[in-house]
């Protein structure tokens, strides 16, 4: 993958891929080797803006769009560790953006469908992959909260951005033992929290997982309400 793009002849990038997962995803507990490749092996760079990819290796998320946002590398890396994600599993990626997260999970899952609402962020998404001859993963259009339905049931859902809520929608759309992960906004007031939701055949739980902020998805933002006395 990485030889497809090499970016500015003045930035080393595969050096700073290297400095990124050493310094910003082994640190934070990151330990599994696949994901670690998969990681070193997708260059960031490439689905950033141009005036972006010097610096899109730091440890912040990088704006892709209007209200859209490149997850921090860390807290990415971290929501697929604590989804164990397997090699034979099918994945739904909410909210792909760019296709970064897409090519990413497609290194490590059978089949990734990426999810966006924006025409020019599927065709640069669906561009990405084909640059980096990505072949078990595609891009569509379509609402972010209701998922895409016609591919369910997914083994894995990620909705790549903060949350107030996540929708029944995506849920539903979940295997038996499937899980799905995000970043909460909802019910704290000056930080995130990554959560792990895990389907049974009854019901569906949800774990905490560890503390993060990341900008929060307009499609998933609950509406002020007011009321009247």
């Amino acid at each position: 993958l990485t030889s497809l793009f090499k970016g500015s002849k003045s930035v080393d990038f595969a050096n700073l891929r290297k400095n990124m997962v050493e310094s910003q995803i082994r640190t934070c507990k990151v330990n599994d080797d696949h994901i670690i490749e998969a990681f070193l092996k997708t260059p960031r760079e490439l689905f950033v803006p141009p005036l972006k990819r010097d610096f899109c290796y730091t440890d912040r998320e990088i704006k892709i769009a209007r209200n859209r946002y490149l997850m921090e590398p860390m807290v990415f890396a971290r929501l697929v560790q604590a989804s164990e994600l397997e090699k034979g599993e099918s994945v739904l990626d909410v909210a792909c953006g760019t296709g970064y997260s897409t090519a990413v999970l497609s290194l490590l899952a059978n089949d990734v469908i990426g999810l966006e609402r924006r025409t020019d962020l599927v065709q640069k998404a669906e561009r990405n992959l084909i640059d980096l001859n990505v072949d078990n993963a595609f891009v569509v259009k379509g609402s972010l909260r209701k998922g895409h339905e016609s591919q369910a049931p997914y083994d894995v859902i990620f909705v790549e951005g903060g949350v107030d809520f996540v929708p029944k929608d995506l849920l539903i759309q979940l295997n038996t033992g499937g899980r799905l992960l995000t970043i909460s906004n909802s019910n704290f007031k000056n930080f995130g929290q990554a959560i792990l939701y895990l389907k049974t055949k009854t019901s569906v739980s949800k774990r905490l997982l560890f503390e993060a902020n990341t900008s929060l998805l307009p499609s998933f933002e609950k509406k002020n309400t007011f009321k009247f006395f």
